[in-house]
């Protein structure tokens, strides 16, 4: 066994060949789990840009052919709310009689 010193561009350490070729193959290790780690990342974006697209294609796809269908936002709650006092107000006063207050 030679323990001497060796200067390599990563790491300078004493060491004997074992070693060195245990390092060597741990850096490389670390390398392809940094190049997977970025295949990943690219994966999950790539799968949520593609959920993303495919739920807006659905809701366009039901906003054109079925929008009864959609669920109901405030706004639609609001217009159905001012629809219905209009109907019981045609229905309590019809031909547009105001109503007259007793005290």
């Amino acid at each position: 066994m030679k323990t001497e010193e060796k200067t390599t561009d990563k790491l300078s350490v004493p060491a004997n060949e074992e070693v060195l070729a245990i390092l060597q193959k741990m850096e490389e290790k670390l390398e392809r789990i940094g190049q997977n780690q970025s295949i990943r990342a690219n994966g999950v974006k790539e799968a949520v840009l593609g959920s993303l697209a495919a739920d807006a294609g659905k809701y366009a796809t039901q906003k054109l052919l079925a929008p009864q269908l959609l669920p109901a936002t405030k706004g639609d709650i609001e217009i159905l709310k001012r629809e219905l006092i209009q109907l019981k107000r045609l229905i309590i006063f019809p031909s547009g009689q105001k109503p007259t207050f007793k005290p």
